[in-house]
């Protein structure tokens, strides 16, 4: 998998969580945040957290549910 075929997935959903883009890739969530991050820095995609989809669990690493991407404008 390659940054492009990220950035080309999230373009084509419009907006994904983290667990998605995980589940789609089959990777961790761990892997996929560095390598979206990586996308946000280049300014390819945009990141926000949705307090309304986290499901409290207290993740030291962040909520995979409630980090969500999406193209950068």
């Amino acid at each position: 998998m390659a940054l492009q075929d990220i950035q080309d997935y999230v373009a084509q959903a419009g907006k994904v969580s983290l667990r998605d883009l995980s589940l789609h890739f089959g990777s961790s969530p761990e892997a996929m945040r560095d390598m979206a991050g990586r996308l946000v820095r280049k300014g390819r995609l945009r990141v926000e957290m949705e307090q309304a989809a986290c499901c409290g669990c207290k993740s030291k690493d962040g909520c995979a549910g409630a980090e969500y991407y999406s193209p950068a404008p």
